[in-house]
């Protein structure tokens, strides 16, 4: 095992000596080499490829490597090559090298690497080290390649630690860790980035997670909760599940813990900005706004992905092997998904019953809230045709377990069928129609009018302009007025005056020479007097 090291160290360190002039990263995407000793063929990823060396990527600092069995000096680099599976430029980080290939086009067979039981960490955690870690400079080069290499021990075939990664658990025998049978650079500024990455993404970072990635084909599917009120902000929970396509099992990653989750909102604030599915690949963000908003939450999630994947040499060809980072189509993807968060859950109250029926003397509604909070009142409206018009008007109890109502729309008529719906109106004024509970009711004459005694109905409508419409009901025959005042008591309208026979009596006020005001209207029959209130708002 230690000559073999000792040849990697030696191949890297021939590597980076070819590189001498290109330590700087090249600009620009470069064409592909039409090499002429190669047959043209119709290959796809996971058969047989060519690949033609094009540059370095980054260049690096010399330091001295421990490896496991075995030391040397070494320099790192990005390798780019030319895929001809794919028809696109491929970066890869030098694994196992047994000569350079700075010119020649080879042969090379490409696999997805697999989850080995006995180290079910190994690999996505990998994942999550190329996938999450952006490369943006030589240094963070130099860092992406150690810590790879500081969990991948996938290319030795031929040594007995073949698939076992270099990553050390620490135990009380060897407290120096992850300084001891790891992977150890001396030069610090790589070295001590390098096992932060690697440590984070296999749990033993501050955070605990054994990290993981989305497949390109899985999906993540939203679930939005109910909403908690408390001090005029409304929150919503949403859980995220993470669903696994076919490609997990093909690579034989089934955890569903500790794959990366980012969440963007606009209209709305969250909790956090990024979470990690737990064993049951659940997570919750949590969407807030003030009540009463109109405005949806438009929430995005995503995470992204990057499969390692084995680069091995064609039987009968050089013995070089590489490994895929990525950053390529066949490699790279984002799993994201939309969201709106509707303003039904902005409400100053949840609307839990709504029910309308014909009653003794009208049609009574009731409705019943979950919970209410910072709400004004409620504005019942009555719909005829395509119009509808605010039959009456409910101040809000505001109780946090929620509330029951009743209101008996007195101005219906027998025969008629009406529809009604429920508007709440928070304190900052903000009117939430509830379209979702419309409900329909006529009311039915009652068995004997008579028997039903005095009563004066509500106006409707209510707020009204210019014209609103009174019913009430006498017992017995008699003398009857019905008059208006406005709020300092000035009769401004007498609308009945005179006898009427027993039963249910209707008229019309119409209000075009008076201005918007509060005004009331008064019924008196016998020794019966009852006085009732209207809104002309012009």
């Amino acid at each position: 095992m230690a000559s073999r090291l000792r040849i990697l160290v030696i191949a890297c360190t021939l590597l980076a000596a070819v590189s001498a002039q290109a330590t700087v990263p090249i600009e620009g995407a470069m064409s592909a080499p039409t090499p002429v000793d190669i047959p043209t063929l119709d290959r796809s990823l996971d058969e047989t490829c060519w690949f033609t060396f094009l540059r370095y990527l980054y260049g690096g600092t010399e330091g001295s490597t421990t490896w496991p069995g075995g030391s040397g000096d070494y320099r790192m680099t990005g390798l780019v090559f030319w895929n001809s599976c794919t028809n696109e430029e491929v970066v890869t980080y030098c694994t196992d090298l047994d000569h350079t290939l700075a010119t020649h086009t080879y042969c090379v067979a490409i696999e997805s690497l697999s989850v080995r039981m006995a180290y079910p960490e190994q690999y996505p955690a990998m994942a999550y080290v190329m996938s999450h870690h952006i490369v943006g400079s030589t240094l963070d080069d130099e860092v992406m390649q150690l810590a790879i290499w500081k969990l991948s021990n996938e290319m030795r075939s031929s040594s007995p630690n073949f698939g076992v990664p270099y990553y050390y658990i620490p135990s009380p025998r060897d407290p120096a860790f992850p300084y001891v049978n790891t992977v150890f650079n001396s030069e610090p500024t790589v070295n001590d980035p390098a096992n932060v990455w690697v440590l984070d993404a296999i749990g033993h970072g501050p955070d605990g997670i054994a990290k993981n990635v989305v497949m390109c084909d899985d999906e993540l599917a939203i679930t939005i909760g109910e909403t908690l009120i408390l001090e005029g902000i409304a929150s919503v929970p949403l859980t995220i599940q993470l669903v696994r396509g076919a490609s997990s099992a093909m690579v034989n990653n089934a955890s569903l813990s500790g794959v990366h989750v980012h969440v963007d909102v606009v209209d709305g604030t969250l909790n956090t900005h990024d979470v990690f599915t737990d064993a049951s690949g659940r997570a919750t963000v949590i969407v807030s706004k003030e009540i009463g908003s109109p405005v949806p939450a438009q929430l995005r999630f995503c995470s992204k992905s990057v499969w390692p994947k084995r680069v091995a040499p064609c039987p009968g060809w050089s013995g070089q092997q590489l490994l895929v980072i990525g950053h390529t189509a066949a490699s790279l993807c984002s799993v994201c998904v939309n969201i709106p968060v509707s303003p039904d859950h902005w409400l100053a109250a949840e609307l839990a019953s709504f029910e309308a029926s014909a009653g003794a003397l009208g049609i009574d509604l009731t409705w019943t809230t979950s919970s209410e909070a910072s709400l004004d009142r409620w504005e019942i409206e009555r719909g005829e045709g395509a119009r509808w018009s605010v039959v009456a008007t409910i101040p809000a109890i505001n109780s946090a377990g929620g509330s029951d109502y009743r209101f008996t729309d007195q101005s219906a008529e027998t025969g008629v069928v009406y529809r009604y719906r429920l508007v709440s109106v928070s304190l900052t004024g903000a009117r939430e129609v509830h379209d979702s509970m419309i409900r329909s009711a006529v009311q039915t004459a009652p068995a004997s009018a008579v028997a039903e005694g005095y009563w004066l109905g509500d106006n409707y409508p209510n707020p009204f302009n210019p014209q609103t419409h009174i019913r009430f009901n006498l017992p017995e025959a008699g003398v009857v007025t019905l008059t208006v005042y406005d709020a300092v008591g000035r009769e401004v309208a007498t609308l009945v005056n005179g006898s009427l026979d027993a039963g249910e009596h209707s008229v019309d006020f119409k209000a075009d020479h008076l201005p918007s005001a509060l005004y009331f209207y008064k019924l008196t029959a016998g020794s019966f007097t009852q006085t009732k209130k209207m809104i002309l708002i012009k």
